[in-house]
């Protein structure tokens, strides 16, 4: 009995073993490059003089007034700033997408599909992304398919598009 424990064991440890060997290498997080952007970064009372930044997977790993060398060992993508502002994502730490979308009424009628109510939500997401929010927090309604269609319209690697604590 003792030598089929340590026979299973050992074909365990090799299994894991080989699992592991196989498993894929996680890629380089894609990098993005914005240039000649003005960055407003919340705790200054003035625009930073025209600036380049590096975003490498979600971290920001360079800003300078200089050309921003494009890193080698990842794919990146630029995007041109033209003077325009950059800014931290808005957090909106109480909302209702489902009621600002959809009026009393809309909701209480039983003609309305939950299908009807759920688009007009889910453009109401979009809104709120084009406006700046990356993060908010839906304290009522049904948000887990807005999680997930609020995610397949962030076109940018880099932009995590979380309706807070419900999008995690």
């Amino acid at each position: 009995m003792q030598h089929l424990k340590t026979l299973l064991s050992s074909m365990l440890i090799l299994c894991s073993a080989n699992a592991q060997a196989q498993a894929p290498q996680a890629s380089q997080p894609a990098s993005v490059i914005f240039e000649n952007v003005r960055i407003f970064n919340g705790t200054s009372d003035q625009l930073s003089a025209p600036s380049n930044v590096l975003i490498m997977g979600n971290v920001i790993t360079a800003i300078s007034t200089k050309p921003i060398a494009a890193p080698t060992e990842t794919s990146v993508t630029t995007i041109q700033g033209n003077g325009r502002t950059l800014m931290p994502g808005l957090i909106d730490n109480h909302v209702h997408i489902f009621m600002s979308a959809n009026s009393q009424a809309e909701m209480l009628n039983p003609k309305a599909s939950f299908e009807s109510l759920e688009k007009k939500a889910i453009e109401e997401a979009k809104l709120m992304l084009l406006r700046g929010f990356t993060a908010a927090r839906d304290v009522g309604g049904c948000v887990f398919r807005l999680k997930a269609a609020t995610h397949s319209i962030s076109k940018l690697p880099l932009i995590p598009v979380n309706v807070a604590t419900l999008w995690r």
